[in-house]
């Protein structure tokens, strides 16, 4: 399992709700592959989120966006890589865990 969770605010610093999250985990091997997952959340009105995809025993690449669906604000993505392994990952639960994945959205 991943587990992803941040928060998604203006430059100003203020919480934006209702962002969409996605989630796309591509292979690290192979940069061409179609994703092995994809989840969609939104941001509650705190503006922050938390992601919960299903991973593979392989390591990932992960791309990460946040977008405005009304369109006020740019997008943005962060790529986190998987590796399975290191103080991320939670061997009892079988999870890997990124936390802080903030985002600061410019406005159009």
């Amino acid at each position: 399992t991943i587990l992803v969770t941040g928060s998604v605010s203006d430059l100003y610093g203020n919480a934006l709700e209702d962002i969409t999250i996605t989630l796309k985990a591509y292979p690290q091997d192979d940069a061409a592959a179609s994703p092995t997952t994809s989840m969609i959340t939104y941001t509650s009105n705190k503006g922050t989120y938390s992601i919960r995809a299903k991973g593979s025993k392989t390591e990932l690449l992960c791309m990460i966006t946040a977008e405005d669906a009304k369109g006020t604000y740019e997008s943005q993505t962060q790529q986190v890589m998987i590796s399975w392994k290191g103080m991320s990952f939670d061997e009892t639960s079988n999870t890997f865990v990124v936390n802080d994945c903030n985002f600061q959205l410019s406005r159009k």
